[in-house]
């Protein structure tokens, strides 16, 4: 009987630390913005302000027309700039907010707090 507890304990822990690694690695692992998207945020068509970036379409081009970008889990936020600036090619204003900063479960908010 003791062996099968000691047997079943020592699996238990195993599973539990299978588990717990695998978290760990998969929360590490995270899409990041490549050296393209990084070219595209200094372009002059975009714009960061108060946390959040801007892609402006070129003057002539603009139909008016905008969108919200929510930037995904697990994926760097800069990440989806390539994608931003194909629409503001197209005359979409398009605009990239950060979760990050304004999550009331951060560590640290906006206000230095």
């Amino acid at each position: 009987m003791k062996r099968k507890r000691k047997i079943f304990l020592i699996s238990l822990l195993a599973i539990i630390l299978f588990v717990i690694g695998g978290f760990f690695l998969y929360t590490s692992d995270y899409y990041r913005a490549d050296e393209l998207a990084q070219k595209i945020l200094l372009s002059e068509n975009v714009q960061k302000e108060e946390g959040m970036w801007f892609f402006l379409p070129d003057e002539g081009k603009d139909q008016n027309v905008g969108i919200i970008f929510y930037p995904g889990g697990k994926v760097e936020e800069t990440a989806y700039a390539p994608l931003l600036a194909k629409l503001a090619e197209k005359g979409i204003t398009s605009v990239l907010t950060s979760f990050r900063k304004k999550s009331p479960t951060s560590k640290r908010s906006e206000s230095g707090r």
